[in-house]
């Protein structure tokens, strides 16, 4: 279902008034998609307004994620940031603020609630301006009106045809010096593969978002290339925007976009690649063929992208692309579901993701890739904050990988593992080692930059820390909530508290539930003075997990340096957590 139908539907459904309304003094104009507010006018990206819209149907009531999701993503898998970004750029045109807000309230864990006034528009019919403005047709053009137009037509025309004239010749050449000079972010080819489109309808979601997933996997496995990050492109999902806008955006050189038809054993992949710089269609391909061909599918395609980028590829980028194993269909399509559920990041995702992941195994024991990928899910626990008994979580993880590579020791997620155990154990020259190995199997793994990023903090080399992580948001730039934890930590470590609390606050907006970020977020507030805020975040903590103490703090961060542990703490005791 389009952007369109989709506000429409929701138009009809929830009775609002269908050219516009208001939300305390601002008119809403769902058609337009704009809101306006004394003299400002304020357009809003079609998801944007559908979340306003249903906001506004029930206001003042606690509306559930679940439910804003499944409503206007028409039942699609999105990420957790997906509508946690929608509200802040919701929040944003309407000058609102989390902290004290007046229009939108987060409610920890659970959802959003309208807090403003909602009216419906007294809607009045347009005033004509005259009776000949109101009926055209007995408008009549005497004889000498006409030769008048005529006149003025053709001093129009002496006027205006120099005037294009001028300014085509004057902006030619810098529309062409723009088509050749690009910015991109990156130094060497780089490419974004946007969410192949469904076209099978919402039950074949998670094959189209998983084949999307595996594509940026493969193609991130060559060196001479950059692949922007899942998190960054699958924002794009669904986006009328054209290739270049998005790839300019995206700081890349090409973007990769494709649609696929699922039916029973059969499947249809439509892919078209583009260059970001003059909008040309460099390759375009068709595949029909047997579900079973699914694998060979994949492979053609990297080899097709990269043929048509002039890409050489090198022995080691020939060999890593080659697959150690396939995987039976039944066991892989087992797999993808379980990706589509690890990729909203959420408790509940969070576990149907396992249970996928582990049915994989149960199909395909031999399949490594699900090994590591129930492997992450469980160190992903701890990233996020689902799981506070880190030692329980990371110790599944790493049995998990553990039998994975055994397997296949060709998969980086399984390094990224490791990597989290050793920080864990506070083993840092080991957690560098494995990190700084998984980059080197796959250079575009932004989430292991990250993680770099957090080691290099906690074993007491912040600066380099910070560098690392400008690396992986030029490969995520959608900078997702758990890299502004990361580089709010390191700017807390430095002693930037303005800094970091604009991160950390940040990244408090796309996940308001992620507990970490509101303990470094309380630990910043106090470094600057501003106890007030402080509190409240402990008070947020210990809402969403009264059992969060100091004791939690000195069990679950990893720090090396104890001077840095000591002031950590102290500020949170000052914020008013205790053990």
């Amino acid at each position: 279902m389009d952007n369109k139908k989709t506000l429409q539907k929701i138009l009809n459904n929830q009775q609002l008034h269908h050219s516009s309304f208001y939300v305390a003094d601002w008119r809403i104009e769902p058609d337009t998609l704009c809101i306006f507010h004394a003299s400002s006018e304020i357009k809003l990206e079609p998801k944007v307004m559908q979340v306003l819209v249903y906001l506004a149907s029930k206001p003042g009531e606690v509306i559930k994620r679940e439910e804003l999701e499944s409503n206007i993503w028409a039942g699609r898998v999105v990420g957790y940031d997906a509508l946690a970004n929608t509200i802040i750029k919701l929040r944003k045109a309407f000058g609102d603020s989390s902290r004290h807000p007046q229009f939108i309230k987060t409610i920890p864990k659970t959802g959003y609630q309208l807090i403003a006034k909602v009216e419906q528009s007294l809607s009045e019919p347009a005033k004509p301006l005259d009776k000949e403005m109101h009926h055209p047709e007995k408008i009549k053009i005497t004889p000498l009106k006409h030769y008048k137009l005529k006149l003025i037509m053709i001093g129009m025309l002496l006027f205006l045809v120099p005037l294009v004239w001028f300014w085509q010749t004057i902006e030619k050449p810098f529309l062409n010096q723009e088509q050749q000079e690009i910015t991109t972010s990156f130094d060497k080819p780089s490419i974004a593969v946007l969410p192949f489109l469904n076209v099978s309808g919402p039950v074949q979601e998670y094959f189209s978002d998983g084949i999307t997933e595996d594509l940026i996997t493969d193609l991130s496995k060559i060196q001479g290339l950059t692949v922007v990050a899942r998190n960054s492109v699958f924002t794009y999902k669904g986006s009328t925007d054209n290739e270049q806008t998005i790839g300019r955006e995206l700081g890349v050189h090409y973007v990769l976009k494709g649609s696929i038809q699922k039916s029973m054993n059969r499947m249809r992949i439509n892919v078209q690649l583009t260059s970001v710089t003059d909008g040309r269609n460099l390759w375009a391909e068709r595949y029909d063929r047997d579900l079973g061909d699914i694998f060979q599918i994949q492979d053609e395609l990297a080899a097709h992208i990269v043929s048509a980028m002039q890409i050489k590829l090198a022995p080691a980028d020939q060999q890593r692309l080659s697959r150690n194993y396939i995987a039976g269909v039944e066991a892989y399509d087992e797999f993808l579901k379980g990706l589509e559920h690890y990729g909203r990041r959420s408790l509940d995702s969070s576990l149907l993701a396992k249970a996928h992941f582990r049915n994989a195994i149960e199909l395909d024991p031999e399949f490594a890739r699900a090994y590591a990928a129930l492997a992450l899910a469980y160190s992903r626990d701890s990233i996020d904050g689902w799981d506070f008994s880190v030692n329980q979580s990371l110790d599944q993880a790493y049995t998990l990988a553990q039998q994975a590579l055994q397997l296949d020791a060709s998969i980086p997620q399984l390094y990224f593992v490791m990597s989290q155990v050793k920080l864990s154990q506070r083993d840092y020259t080991a957690a560098i080692k494995n990190i700084e190995k998984a980059i080197v199997l796959n250079s575009s793994y932004a989430d292991a930059y990250a993680l770099l990023g957090w080691v290099l903090h906690f074993a007491g080399r912040p600066n380099e820390g910070l560098e690392v992580m400008q690396r992986a948001i030029r490969l995520n730039p959608g900078v997702p909530a758990v890299y502004r934890l990361v580089s709010g930590s390191i700017y807390y470590a430095l002693g930037k508290s303005d800094k970091a609390i604009k991160m950390l606050r940040e990244g408090a907006e796309i996940n308001p539930g992620f507990q970490q970020i509101r303990v470094w977020l309380a630990a910043a507030y106090v470094s600057a003075g501003l106890m007030e805020e402080a509190q409240w975040e402990v008070a947020e903590i210990l809402t969403m997990n009264p059992d969060f103490s100091l004791k939690s703090v000195e069990t679950f961060f990893p720090f090396h340096d104890p001077l840095y542990r000591d002031r950590f703490i102290a500020d949170l005791n000052k914020a008013g957590l205790s053990y």
